[in-house]
């Protein structure tokens, strides 16, 4: 892939991604909304279990979104053609700049 062809899958991978992150958004800040009146309702000798599992739920969520967010970059297609990992967020603008990935420091693109 040369760096015209690496631009063009960045614009899709990131409006794609845009797309992704503000759904999950949505729905993450909806489900704490629908959390508050079912905090009211739990009975107080539950309420110990009630936090366990709400933070546990919390975290594991954090957990799965760096898991997903890593997958999708592995996905894109946007990989350095010598390391193969992936050249997505700030890496990017550094290899569009200098044609190095950042990450390994070889030449990222092919000079097609």
């Amino acid at each position: 892939m040369n760096k015209k062809e690496y631009i063009e899958k960045k614009s899709k991978y990131e409006k794609s991604a845009n797309i992704k992150n503000l759904i999950y958004t949505i729905i993450f800040f909806g489900l704490l909304l629908v959390n508050i009146p079912l905090a009211d309702r739990i009975p107080d000798e539950w309420n110990l279990y009630y936090l366990i599992g709400f933070f546990a739920l919390l975290f594991g969520n954090l957990y799965l979104t760096i898991r997903f967010n890593k997958w999708l970059a592995n996905t894109s297609g946007l990989n350095c053609k010598s390391c193969s990992q992936p050249i997505v967020g700030e890496n990017s603008s550094i290899a569009i700049a200098t044609g190095n990935c950042p990450l390994c420091g070889s030449e990222a693109f092919n000079e097609n």
